[in-house]
């Protein structure tokens, strides 16, 4: 019995957007693995669903729960749900004035796994930015986007009503400068 088929083309297409999610470890074996768990939990949203087929929107929802972890469901105010999608916003309108890092490929305001934010992940040039083969103006575009949610809550909500909801994103810009 074959419950699980689907297209050619859908999987590809998968692989292709979450290669850099892939791409970040170097054995075979871990890749296989993350497919495989990626298309067991698949597999599992089709049998919930009722569905005899995995779709895409199942890959890409399994292999989301893959790279950050359960939706975290815990209430939240529609004032921090704001804030959450300014900082997300922030980032990404920042990264697409720099060419190294307009390649935006998702953008997710759903905290996951406990963390209290969502995320933007960028398409970047993993040699460059793993082999220490960036430009300074490189260097300093990421900081820049990494500030970009300090900038916007100050300028959307004023200096004096300022949220800790940024300081993450300007911890990120502060990891690896070093002073002089």
């Amino acid at each position: 019995l074959h419950l699980i088929r689907f297209c050619k083309r859908s999987f590809f297409t998968f692989l292709f957007f979450f290669f850099p999610l892939f791409s970040q470890w170097r054995g075979k074996r871990e890749v296989g693995a993350e497919l495989a768990n990626i298309i067991e939990i698949a597999a599992l949203y089709m049998l919930r669903d009722g569905r005899t087929e995995i779709t895409t929107d199942d890959l890409l929802q399994a292999a989301q729960m893959e790279e950050r972890g359960l939706l975290d469901r815990k209430e939240r105010s529609p004032q921090l749900w704001k804030r959450i999608a300014l900082n997300e916003a922030a980032q990404a309108v920042a990264a697409v004035n720099f060419p190294d890092l307009r390649n935006i490929e998702f953008l997710n305001i759903a905290p996951r796994a406990g963390r209290d934010l969502g995320y933007v992940r960028l398409k970047m040039d993993h040699v460059k930015f793993t082999g220490g083969m960036l430009s300074w103006q490189s260097v300093l575009d990421h900081i820049a986007v990494q500030l970009a949610p300090r900038a916007v809550d100050e300028l959307w909500h004023g200096e004096d009503q300022l949220s800790t909801i940024w300081a993450e994103t300007a911890d990120n810009a502060r990891y690896g400068v070093a002073q002089k």
